[in-house]
């Protein structure tokens, strides 16, 4: 079970790191002044706000998505399979802990920005 789990905090790592590359793959960059909207705004004949916010916030967050969801199928597919005699599970272990450094990752990376945000909210060049 050790080598399943040092699997899976491998792949979750690469998929998190993956994942916040692909913001960047798709032409954005980490300031929000910069944001390529441009692609939101492909098909549509006339301004739509509520499409062409839709389409950005796919645009933005579909390289993390993608990387997670993919992960998550590959974690799914190879765990084992349960023993017979053992009572059916809906999710896998290896896909929940997945999920849970996942969520752990994200969280974390929040509380820190949060607190740097709050500790240097005085500051000049923060704002």
């Amino acid at each position: 079970a050790g080598s399943v789990d040092g699997g899976v905090v491998v792949v979750v790592l690469v998929v998190e790191w993956a994942g916040r590359s692909g913001l960047f793959a798709l032409g954005n960059s980490n300031s929000l002044a910069s944001v390529d909207i441009s692609k939101a705004y492909t098909g549509l004949t006339a301004y739509a706000q509520t499409l062409v916010g839709l389409f950005t916030c796919v645009i933005v967050v579909s390289g993390p998505l993608l990387a997670f969801f993919a992960a998550l199928a590959a974690l799914a597919l190879a765990s084992p399979p349960p023993k017979p005699d053992a009572p059916p599970r809906p999710v896998s272990g290896s896909v929940l802990l997945a999920v849970a450094l996942l969520s752990f990752l994200r969280v974390g990376c929040l509380v820190c920005f949060c607190g740097v945000a709050f500790g240097l909210r005085e500051h000049l060049f923060v704002w």
